[in-house]
C-alpha cells in the first residue's frame, strides 16, 4: 500500500518536473498523509 502511493508520488513528481509547482506536489503529499492517517 505505501509502496504504491510511494510510486504514485515518483509519478506525479515526473509529471510536474518541468513545472514550478513542488509547492503543490508537496501540499498533495500532506493531504494524502492526512487522508491515510486520519
Amino acid at each position: 500500500m505505501i509502496h504504491l502511493i510511494k510510486n504514485l508520488v515518483f509519478i506525479q513528481q515526473n509529471l510536474f518536473v518541468m513545472k514550478p509547482t513542488k509547492d503543490i506536489i508537496i501540499f498533495l503529499e500532506a493531504h494524502s498523509a492526512i487522508r491515510l492517517y486520519h
